[in-house]
Protein backbone atom coordinates (compact mmCIF):
# COMPACT_ATOMS: atom_id res chain seq x y z
CA UNK A 1 0.00 0.00 0.00
CA UNK A 2 1.22 3.27 -0.51
CA UNK A 3 0.68 5.78 1.92
CA UNK A 4 -0.94 9.43 0.41
CA UNK A 5 -1.19 12.56 1.42
CA UNK A 6 -4.09 14.74 0.04
CA UNK A 7 -3.60 18.93 0.90
CA UNK A 8 -6.34 20.93 -1.27
CA UNK A 9 -7.72 24.39 -1.65
CA UNK A 10 -10.99 24.37 -0.81
CA UNK A 11 -11.51 27.50 -3.57
CA UNK A 12 -10.35 25.09 -5.94
CA UNK A 13 -13.26 24.69 -8.46
CA UNK A 14 -12.40 21.34 -9.46
CA UNK A 15 -11.55 19.90 -6.07
CA UNK A 16 -14.35 18.00 -5.81
CA UNK A 17 -14.18 16.11 -9.06
CA UNK A 18 -10.82 15.52 -8.49
CA UNK A 19 -10.87 14.08 -5.18
CA UNK A 20 -13.96 11.65 -6.37
CA UNK A 21 -11.48 10.58 -8.99
CA UNK A 22 -8.90 9.58 -6.74
CA UNK A 23 -11.23 8.24 -4.31
CA UNK A 24 -12.57 5.52 -7.48
CA UNK A 25 -8.80 4.82 -8.32
CA UNK A 26 -7.96 4.27 -4.42
CA UNK A 27 -8.18 0.31 -4.79
CA UNK A 28 -6.57 0.04 -7.90
CA UNK A 29 -3.51 2.03 -7.21
CA UNK A 30 -3.49 -0.09 -3.43
CA UNK A 31 -3.32 3.80 -2.26
CA UNK A 32 -4.25 4.54 1.67
CA UNK A 33 -5.23 7.92 1.51
CA UNK A 34 -4.19 10.69 4.69
CA UNK A 35 -6.29 13.79 3.90
CA UNK A 36 -6.52 17.24 6.09
CA UNK A 37 -9.50 17.69 7.99
CA UNK A 38 -10.96 20.16 5.15
CA UNK A 39 -10.47 16.93 2.83
CA UNK A 40 -12.11 14.37 4.23
CA UNK A 41 -15.86 15.12 3.60
CA UNK A 42 -14.88 14.44 -0.44
CA UNK A 43 -12.42 11.39 0.70
CA UNK A 44 -14.69 9.20 2.71
CA UNK A 45 -12.05 6.22 2.90
CA UNK A 46 -9.27 8.74 4.04
CA UNK A 47 -7.98 8.97 7.52
CA UNK A 48 -7.27 12.26 8.90
CA UNK A 49 -3.70 13.35 8.50
CA UNK A 50 -2.07 13.72 11.68
CA UNK A 51 1.68 12.36 10.92
CA UNK A 52 3.00 13.46 7.53
CA UNK A 53 6.55 11.59 8.13
CA UNK A 54 4.52 8.49 7.42
CA UNK A 55 3.64 8.87 3.88
CA UNK A 56 5.47 7.49 1.19
CA UNK A 57 3.75 10.81 -1.50
CA UNK A 58 2.35 14.13 -0.87
CA UNK A 59 -0.48 15.23 -3.66
CA UNK A 60 -1.52 19.01 -3.61
CA UNK A 61 -4.52 20.24 -4.88
CA UNK A 62 -4.80 24.19 -5.59
CA UNK A 63 -1.97 26.85 -6.10
CA UNK A 64 1.15 27.47 -5.02
CA UNK A 65 -0.02 28.48 -1.24
CA UNK A 66 -1.35 24.90 -1.24
CA UNK A 67 2.27 23.38 -2.46
CA UNK A 68 4.13 25.55 0.33
CA UNK A 69 1.51 24.21 2.73
CA UNK A 70 1.97 20.66 1.87
CA UNK A 71 5.58 21.23 2.11
CA UNK A 72 5.19 22.80 5.14
CA UNK A 73 3.51 20.06 7.08
CA UNK A 74 5.94 17.44 5.35
CA UNK A 75 8.89 19.56 7.16
CA UNK A 76 10.88 20.18 3.91
CA UNK A 77 12.03 23.81 5.71
CA UNK A 78 15.35 23.12 4.19
CA UNK A 79 14.40 22.62 0.51
CA UNK A 80 13.85 26.47 -0.24
CA UNK A 81 16.95 27.45 1.51
CA UNK A 82 19.15 25.01 -0.55
CA UNK A 83 17.60 25.98 -3.69
CA UNK A 84 18.60 29.45 -3.06
CA UNK A 85 22.17 28.46 -2.14
CA UNK A 86 22.75 26.30 -5.14
CA UNK A 87 21.18 28.87 -7.48
CA UNK A 88 23.41 31.47 -5.89
CA UNK A 89 26.51 29.04 -6.43
CA UNK A 90 25.81 28.40 -10.10
CA UNK A 91 25.04 32.16 -10.58
CA UNK A 92 28.50 32.72 -9.29
CA UNK A 93 29.99 31.04 -12.31
CA UNK A 94 28.94 32.89 -14.86
CA UNK A 95 30.86 34.36 -17.09
CA UNK A 96 31.34 38.60 -16.76
CA UNK A 97 29.28 39.28 -20.37
CA UNK A 98 26.18 37.40 -18.66
CA UNK A 99 25.85 39.75 -15.78
CA UNK A 100 26.37 42.75 -18.09
CA UNK A 101 23.40 41.92 -20.42
CA UNK A 102 21.39 40.35 -17.38
CA UNK A 103 22.34 43.94 -15.69
CA UNK A 104 21.43 46.10 -19.32
CA UNK A 105 18.05 44.09 -20.03
CA UNK A 106 16.90 44.84 -16.96
CA UNK A 107 17.51 48.60 -16.65
CA UNK A 108 15.61 48.42 -19.89
CA UNK A 109 12.77 46.15 -18.63
CA UNK A 110 12.83 48.71 -15.51
CA UNK A 111 12.45 51.82 -17.84
CA UNK A 112 9.21 50.46 -19.63
CA UNK A 113 7.99 49.07 -16.80
CA UNK A 114 8.37 52.52 -15.46
CA UNK A 115 7.10 54.34 -18.23
CA UNK A 116 4.26 52.44 -18.87
CA UNK A 117 2.79 52.96 -15.36
CA UNK A 118 3.39 56.70 -14.80
CA UNK A 119 1.74 57.12 -18.45
CA UNK A 120 -1.30 54.24 -17.03
CA UNK A 121 -1.68 55.00 -13.23
CA UNK A 122 -4.92 54.84 -12.07
CA UNK A 123 -4.04 56.98 -9.08
CA UNK A 124 -1.88 59.54 -10.93
CA UNK A 125 -4.48 60.70 -13.14
CA UNK A 126 -7.05 61.08 -10.04
CA UNK A 127 -8.99 58.25 -10.90
CA UNK A 128 -7.91 55.81 -8.74
CA UNK A 129 -8.54 57.93 -5.97
CA UNK A 130 -12.23 57.68 -5.51
CA UNK A 131 -12.30 53.86 -5.92
CA UNK A 132 -10.00 53.17 -3.53
CA UNK A 133 -12.25 55.71 -0.86
CA UNK A 134 -9.08 57.77 -0.74
CA UNK A 135 -10.38 61.60 -0.71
Amino acid sequence: MIRLGVVGNAGYPELADVLATVEELRGALGLELYAEPEMLGHLHSARPLADPSRLDAMLSLGGDGTLLRAARRLGLHVVPILGILICGYMMVGLPKDTWIRLIVWMAFGLLIYFLYGMRHSRIGSGQGQARAGID
